[in-house]
């Protein structure tokens, strides 16, 4: 599983695409921004190998569509949330596995901000499964460094 710091904006409505333009690239004309949103929609079904049917643009609007798939952002956030049990918490955080847009959009401020949010969010996760499961944190540890390669979350 990757990651995008947008997911928690994301519904399963449809959305113009002017909206997505605005959340993902709030400084981009409409113009710039089908662009690239063309270039998110494209990468997208090529990392999850998704048929067309399952995200696509029509008549100006973006569909997502996700019979037959499940959104794993979702399950993750909702498994590291207070409540959840500690082998659902460290379930989840080992389905982490990369970065969504730390390559493609380093340079927007907007993704960025998400981004930190989510992966404090994560971190403050791993760091309560290892005060309440010591032995995990060797394996836990890859996980912080790739959401906090700086070392500037909290501990």
């Amino acid at each position: 599983m990757s990651y995008h710091p947008t997911g928690d904006a994301a519904h399963p409505d449809p959305i113009h695409d002017e909206q997505a333009i605005d959340q993902l690239w709030p400084d981009a004309s409409v113009e710039v921004g089908r662009g690239r949103l063309n270039t998110v929609i494209h990468r997208l079904r090529s990392a999850l190998d998704l048929p067309p049917a399952a995200l696509r643009r029509t008549a100006g609007v973006l569909v997502l569509d996700p019979t037959g798939w499940s959104i794993d952002l979702f399950e993750v956030r909702a498994a590291t949330r207070a409540g959840a049990g500690d082998r659902d918490r460290l379930e989840a955080v080992r389905r982490i596995r990369g970065n969504l847009c730390h390559i493609q959009f380093p340079y927007d401020d907007h993704l960025a901000v998400h981004r930190r949010a989510l992966a404090t969010e994560l971190a403050r996760t791993i760091v309560e499964i290892e005060r309440e499961s010591p032995e995990a944190a060797d394996e836990l540890a890859g996980l912080r460094v790739l959401l906090d390669p700086d070392g500037d979350l909290p501990r």
